[in-house]
């Protein structure tokens, strides 16, 4: 893209350059470059208003605000809009402009809702209000493109060179005449592409929105206070206050200082963090109360960057050293007001024409604000601009370098960390297979152990089926012998009695009839007894039976009982043996070596027990069978 100017940096400052150089030299193509949106919440120009006024303790600012005042109008009458709201300002004084001056605290706190310490004093500028800051914007930037203005908007500058073209960071290449830099707090980092710094501090300020008692909004003003900074504190005591900015009760209320510290002052953007610091909002949030009647919660609060020079004026300049470019930076947090007789100025430059109002105190080569190089404070010649543009190129070839040696060192600790990992890994390993090594002999011992155990295990179980077996057998024959020993004292009783019968009645010897029953009917208690008639006395009838008894008893290989009933009791049986208990079962599966590794990969499990041992049994009806 070719462009007779290029500015780049979309903030109030940028936008009031290109609508000047738009309005003056229609036949210019004029480029503005924004990284972001216009207005945006990341720059200074974030915000819905800007105090104005010329009550200025530094006459040059005075005069300055005087002559801004004249092309904010100039801008309300192209844009048909009006920009500006009047509504004085709670001050202190400065000889010969129109005010009101409140003597006493009591004069202060009659006028307004606020708590006036005895000492106080108060100074209205009945000529200052309040410029819609974005709307502003808008219609300066609306003006503009209706004038030809080119805008390039969301590519942030990536390379800048007096020679060769400019590069945005999607690549495109930019071609102009002229340069205006009006980038704020990125200031240094794109005057870094060049091998220039400025000396610029970047201030963290706060200011939110509080909502107040519907019943003091109309009579709150635009107010500024001025504080002192009091020994062992960081809070200089600068705050200032907006009137509602439209019907809600709500008011937008500001800290005019950073506090000394590394978060709230810094040197690049690099560092800024957007986060409110809660010990400044405590602050804010202390002084409304203690200061102000009728003021409630906070509503929010943002942090905007501030570029701070350290004399507190601007610089609008030429670039020591670069005649094609010019810049404003330095805002110190109250160039908004200034902006259109700004723009106007750095568009003078950009023409090479005469600025319309003395910048002579804004030069960059005053002391304060001095190139942190003493050579960028004189002109260069073609060949040292050319050497310059080799060293950058030198320079990017280093930065280059050094990219590569910062992979080049988390690449090596990534691998070293790698190793590391495989390095433990092994030693886990290592550990593993000593134990492995030193475990292994003692599971041999206790598989032996266990095997032999199990072979006696299952010998002792086929002797207790034997035992069993020979058991059932005895019971089957004693049970056999009782039976017949009581068939045959049965018969021998029968015996008896004939044989007594025959002896006592000898006359009836040969009459005598008499009835068995068989063996096989006579047997257990079916047995019936012969049926015979015999005469004989009490005294030969016993000693029969005891004859019989004794004969019976002969045949069954024992003695019977004789009852005190004359009966013959049954025959006694012996006690059986209790059949042999089956032994216990046991577990074929014999104990094995169990993986060491744990879940973790770390020392070793537990060993494992020995399961209970089950085997099947030998014989399964051993223990029913009989003889």
């Amino acid at each position: 893209m070719q462009a007779d100017v290029l500015i780049v940096g979309g903030g109030v400052i940028g936008v009031a350059t290109a609508y000047a150089l738009c309005k003056s030299r229609s036949d210019l193509k004029v480029v503005l470059l924004e990284a972001g949106e216009f207005g945006a919440v990341s720059g200074s120009s974030y915000g819905e208003s800007r105090m104005y006024r010329e009550l200025y303790s530094s006459e040059y600012c005075s005069v300055m605000q005087t002559e801004a005042l004249k092309l904010w109008h100039e801008l309300e009458r192209e844009s048909g809009q009006q920009l500006l709201k009047m509504h004085g300002l709670l001050f202190y004084e400065r000889r010969g402009l129109s005010h009101r001056r409140y003597a006493t605290a009591a004069e202060l706190q009659a006028a307004y809702p606020v708590n006036a310490k005895e000492g106080y004093e108060g100074l209205f500028e009945n000529g200052a209000g309040t410029i819609k800051a974005k709307e502003a914007v808008a219609a300066m930037l609306k003006l503009a493109q209706q004038a030809g203005l080119h805008i390039v908007q969301g590519e942030r500058l990536t390379c800048l060179s007096v020679l060769a073209a400019d590069q945005t960071r999607e690549g495109r290449t930019i071609m102009a005449k002229r340069l205006g830099l009006t980038v704020g707090a990125w200031t240094n980092d794109v005057l870094a592409h060049i091998g220039m710094t400025l000396p610029l501090d970047i201030w963290k300020v706060h200011w939110g929105h509080y909502y107040v008692d519907p019943a003091i909004k109309e009579s709150l003003p635009q107010w500024y206070k001025f504080g002192k900074l009091q020994p062992d504190s960081w809070d200089e005591g600068l705050y200032y206050g907006f009137p509602p900015e439209a019907s809600e009760p709500v008011v937008k209320v500001g800290v005019d200082f950073a506090p000394h510290a590394r978060s709230c002052r810094m040197k690049s953007m690099h560092n800024f963090s957007y986060k409110p610091d809660a010990m400044v909002a405590a602050s804010l949030d202390t002084f409304l109360r203690a200061e102000w009647n009728g003021f409630l919660q906070r509503r929010d609060l943002y942090c905007s960057p501030y570029t701070m020079t350290a004399d507190g004026m601007f610089i609008l300049d030429q670039l020591p050293g670069f005649p094609q470019i010019s810049l404003f930076t330095g805002g110190n947090g109250r160039a908004f007001k200034f902006s259109v007789l700004l723009g106007r100025c750095l568009s003078d430059l950009l023409l090479g024409l005469e600025p319309m109002f003395d910048i002579r105190p804004l030069s960059a080569r005053r002391k304060a604000v001095q190139p942190v190089h003493e050579e960028f404070a004189y002109g260069f010649s073609e060949q040292l601009l050319r050497a310059r543009a080799t060293d950058q190129v030198s320079m990017k070839a280093h930065e280059t370098a050094d990219q590569v040696q910062q992979k080049g060192k988390r690449i090596t600790e990534n691998v070293r960390h790698q190793w590391d990992e495989v390095d433990q890994k092994f030693k886990v390993s290592e550990q593993l297979k000593t134990a492995r090594e030193t475990v292994a002999p003692v599971f041999t011992k206790v598989n032996t152990a266990a095997k032999q155990q199990y072979s006696k295990a299952l010998e002792n179980e086929r002797v207790a089926a034997a035992a069993a077996s020979v058991g059932g057998g005895l019971a089957a024959v004693n049970k056999f012998l009782g039976s017949w020993g009581s068939y045959l004292k049965g018969q021998a009783d029968k015996v008896g009695e004939n044989v007594m019968n025959r002896a006592g009645s000898p006359g009836l010897a040969g009459r005598s009839t008499s009835q068995t029953a068989s063996p096989a009917n006579s047997a257990g208690s079916n047995t019936q007894s012969s049926r015979s008639t015999v005469t004989s006395t009490p005294g030969r009838q016993e000693a029969s039976r005891a004859a019989a008894g004794a004969a019976s008893g002969d045949a069954a290989g024992r003695t019977p009982a004789v009852l005190s009933t004359g009966q013959p009791a049954q025959a006694s049986q012996p006690a059986a043996q209790p059949a042999a208990q089956p032994a216990a079962k046991l577990d074929e599966k014999l104990f094995t070596l169990d993986d060491l590794s744990s879940d973790d990969g770390g020392s070793p499990t537990a060993v494992k027990g020995l399961a209970d041992l089950k085997v099947s049994d030998p014989n399964p009806d051993a223990s029913k069978r009989g003889g």
